[in-house]
C-alpha cells in the first residue's frame, strides 16, 4: 500500500460463468479509484475468456480445469513474486484460500457465502437465508474497505474482434435474421437448474410473440437442450456448437 492506495490488486474467482461474470462490477470500480495499480485474476482455464480482453485488468492467471497440488502450488509462487498490496478472494473455497495465504501483507478480504446455508438451499432446496443480496454486491463488499462502491453499471464482457470473424456461418446468419431470445438451460446442480418445462414454456412464448428462439451451452447441455426442443420445434439448438465467447 502506498498512502492506503494499493498498487498491485488480485482477484481470484476460479469458477464458473455466472460468478465470474458478476465479478466484472468490481473490475471496473477498482480500475476507476485506482487507475495506475496493477490488477490480476486468477481463473480457470475453462472460463478465463471471459475475462482475457478485459481492459482494465493487467494479467489473467489461469489454472487447469482439474487443479492439482502442484498446479496450484506453482501458480502461488509465481503470484508470490508480484508482492500484491490487495488480495481479494472472490471464490472462498480450499484453492482459493491456498493460493491466497501468505500473498501480500496489505488489505486482504474473503467473500462471505454462508456455506451451511447455501448447502442446504443447493443440495435440499431448503432456503435459510433471510435477506438475498446480489452476488455482484457480496463481491463489491469484499472490496468495501478499499472504498469501492456500486456504480449501478451492472456487468459487461468484452471480446477481441476476431471472435466475431470467427463465427460459424450459421450463426452469423441466425444473428442477421433479426430479434431472438436465447435459453441458457445449464447449471452445475439439479436444484440450481429451471425445470425444462418451464424452459419449453418460455421459448413457446417467444415463437408465439413473433421471434426466434435458440439454446446455448456446452456438449453436457445438449440433453437439456434436445428435450427443450421436442417441447417446442421451433427452437433452434446450438447447444455444443459455439465457444464461451
Amino acid at each position: 500500500m502506498n498512502d492506503g492506495v494499493p498498487e498491485k490488486i488480485l482477484l481470484i474467482r476460479l469458477s464458473s460463468i455466472g460468478d465470474i461474470v458478476l465479478t466484472t462490477p468490481l473490475i471496473r470500480r477498482l480500475r476507476a479509484l485506482f487507475p495506475h495499480a496493477q490488477i490480476d485474476f486468477v481463473v480457470k482455464e475453462a472460463f478465463a475468456e471471459l475475462v482475457r480482453h478485459h481492459p482494465a485488468l493487467n494479467t489473467v492467471y489461469t489454472l487447469p480445469a482439474r487443479a492439482d497440488f502442484a498446479s496450484l502450488r506453482a501458480m502461488r509462487a509465481k503470484l508470490q513474486q508480484q508482492n500484491y498490496s490487495a488480495v481479494l478472494d472472490l471464490h472462498k473455497n480450499f484453492r482459493s484460500l491456498y493460493l491466497a495465504r501468505g500473498l501480500g501483507q496489505g488489505y486482504k478480504k474473503r467473500l462471505q457465502k454462508y456455506g451451511f446455508r447455501r448447502f442446504l438451499l443447493v443440495k435440499t432446496g431448503w432456503n435459510l437465508y433471510k435477506e438475498i443480496v446480489p452476488v455482484y454486491r457480496r463481491y463489491l463488499d469484499v472490496a468495501a474497505g478499499l472504498g469501492i462502491d456500486d456504480d449501478g453499471q451492472g456487468t459487461e464482457l468484452f471480446w477481441p474482434d476476431e471472435a466475431e470473424a470467427a463465427l460459424p456461418q450459421f450463426a452469423v446468419e441466425f444473428l442477421n435474421a433479426g430479434d431472438f431470445v436465447a435459453l441458457a438451460p445449464g447449471a452445475g446442480f439439479a436444484t440450481k437448474r429451471w425445470p425444462v418445462q418451464r424452459f419449453a414454456e418460455v421459448a413457446r412464448a417467444v415463437i408465439a410473440s413473433g421471434k426466434r428462439c435458440c439454446i446455448l451451452g456446452s456438449q453436457a447441455e445438449q440433453e437439456l437442450a434436445a428435450e427443450i426442443v421436442r417441447a417446442e420445434p421451433g427452437c433452434s439448438d446450438f447447444t455444443g456448437k459455439l465457444s464461451l465467447l
